[in-house]
């Protein structure tokens, strides 16, 4: 005999999923957050820029895709619930596969979101010996022949490492973007202020101080 589910029990689902969703989470961000650190940061004259605000941005957008598909897992439970009858059983399979589907993607959103974040907290980091900048990717001004534009424009991907040397030009775009031009296509940098922003440009260009013909963008450091 069938049963509706009560409030009591699709609370407790919901409990149960974002559990799926918030362990590992956890444990992704820990683990990449350690790869990273090992991977960027051990190396000796790697500069490294922190930006916890842009983090937390990421943080927040992967957030929101969780927090959306939690709330269609919650609507689909409570429509396979409200039927009645014959209605309800040929609904169920369905409705089964409907949930299974989304217990799927926030697991899935869980994992990329803790890879975002975990890249957002390493930063920026630009290593003069091996001549390469390698920075959180926010999925936008990428050559369209980038097969993960699509996911990244979603939840932002984790690192991505370029050759300084392949850098053709620097644009300041947008007050706290850096636009990175050469034969990898586009790249932007962003961060939460000009100070940021100012001090990754210095990095990149080795030190030397900015004119109007060498950057284009705002202001200049002539």
């Amino acid at each position: 005999m069938s049963r509706k589910v009560s409030a009591k029990d699709a609370e407790t689902a919901l409990t149960a999923i974002a559990v799926v969703a918030v362990v590992p989470f956890l444990i992704v961000t820990a683990i990449h957050y350690a790869q990273l650190k090992s991977a960027l940061l051990n190396e000796p004259g790697a500069r490294r820029i922190i930006d916890v605000r842009r983090a937390l941005q990421r943080l927040m957008i992967g957030a929101s895709v969780m927090a959306g598909l939690l709330v269609a897992f919650f609507l689909v439970l409570g429509s396979a619930s409200s039927g009645q009858g014959s209605a309800k059983a040929q609904l169920a399979p369905l409705a089964i596969a409907g949930l299974v589907v989304l217990a799927l993607a926030v697991l899935a959103a869980g994992i990329m979101t803790g890879r975002a974040f975990a890249a957002g907290l390493i930063g920026v980091v630009v290593n003069p010996r091996r001549k390469t900048v390698s920075f959180p990717t926010d999925g936008i001004l990428r050559s369209f022949s980038d097969t993960k534009v699509l996911a990244s424009s979603i939840i932002p991907a984790s690192v991505e490492t370029i050759s300084i040397n392949e850098i053709h030009g620097l644009t300041r775009q947008g007050g706290t973007s850096v636009l990175l031009q050469g034969e990898f296509g586009s790249r932007a940098i962003t961060f939460s202020d000009k100070l940021r922003r100012d001090e990754c440009l210095m990095l990149l260009s080795g030190g030397k101080r900015f004119t109007d013909f060498e950057l284009a963008g705002e202001g200049d450091y002539a």
